[in-house]
């Protein structure tokens, strides 16, 4: 359902945003670059997922790359993305994660148009978001995607930087980047797949897993007002307490925000003509719904979720 993103095995696009804070003198170009393998990590500063996965990856590959001594022959770039929280998400909070991480000494940029000029360029769905590209004269982009493989990573990194004269990395082939996409949850999707069919309904299944979206005014939950907490139908995560939900009239269970930041992940949707933003469980990755800038609440924003994504667990005090 995400094929619309990356543009893996096409030629990188050189950088559009001027805003760099840490390790760059001037502006940094992917046509100036001396090293043969660029390493674009792109983050946020508040997502979860980012410190959790995102950063230690990069660490792992950076890691065995200097043990194999093939370090300097990769560019380390790591900029943050801004497309959301804007007043969280700012230069200092970016410092602050790279150096969390140990990695304050690699180039930091700052991109943080409406929306950043990497996430438009390299079609992105969000963060944390890693782009591999290989050598000159071609630049091609190895690698687009939300979940890397430090493992495959590396061995990838070492065959192109091995003999990069011979190698086509245009002519890299799916299986190839699909090899690079996180092992241990390609193994679980194709596992859970199953299971989940066999304890989803059919709504469910198509809303959280294909992206579908119920009939307005169908859910179980349009228009439920019982104390509780909002879980995700797949995981069980907790997403939303019924205190931020409100009737926003629109057919679909709405709140005005998360019951702790983090717990939903946002993605660019440009499906069906239209540019949104997609709200997928940060747990399991199953889809939500989308969130909109016409809420009531102090940040403006509107949680617009389909019933069939969720589960509600009453409060005591409604039980």
């Amino acid at each position: 359902m995400h094929d619309q993103y990356g543009i893996a095995g096409t030629t990188a696009p050189e950088f559009r945003f001027d805003r760099w804070l840490d390790n760059v003198e001037g502006n940094l170009r992917i046509a100036d670059m001396a090293e043969p393998v660029i390493y674009l990590y792109t983050f946020q500063s508040w997502c979860p997922g980012c410190h959790s996965h995102g950063f230690p990856t990069l660490n792992a590959v950076r890691t065995a790359l200097e043990a194999d001594g093939f370090a300097e022959r990769v560019k380390f770039i790591a900029v943050q993305t801004v497309f959301e929280g804007h007043d969280t998400n700012t230069s200092e909070a970016a410092r602050e994660s790279l150096g969390r991480h140990g990695l304050g000494d690699i180039a930091l940029g700052h991109d943080a148009g409406h929306p950043p000029t990497i996430m438009s360029d390299y079609r992105t769905g969000g963060t944390p978001w890693t782009v591999l590209i290989g050598p000159r004269p071609d630049r091609t982009v190895l690698f687009d995607g939300f979940q890397l493989d430090a493992a495959a990573a590396v061995e990838l990194i070492e065959t192109v930087l091995s003999d990069h004269q011979t190698s086509s990395p245009a002519a890299t082939p799916a299986d190839e980047r699909n090899h690079l996409m996180n092992n241990e949850a390609m193994n679980q999707n194709a596992m859970t797949t199953n299971d989940l069919r066999g304890r989803l309904t059919k709504e469910q299944f198509e809303v959280t897993q294909n992206g579908g979206t119920e009939r307005p005014f169908s859910g179980a939950y349009c228009d439920t007002k019982t104390e509780g907490v909002y879980r995700c139908i797949v995981c069980d995560e907790e997403l939303f307490d019924s205190a931020a939900k409100f009737d926003s009239g629109t057919g679909w269970p709405s709140f005005t925000g998360e019951s702790e930041q983090g717990r939903v992940r946002r993605i660019v949707d440009r499906g069906h003509g239209m540019t949104r933003t997609e709200a997928r469980c940060n747990n399991c990755d199953s889809h939500l719904g989308h969130v909109f800038a016409d809420g009531p609440g102090i940040g403006g924003e509107r949680y617009c979720m389909n019933s069939a994504s969720l589960r509600l667990e009453p409060s005591e005090s409604a039980s």
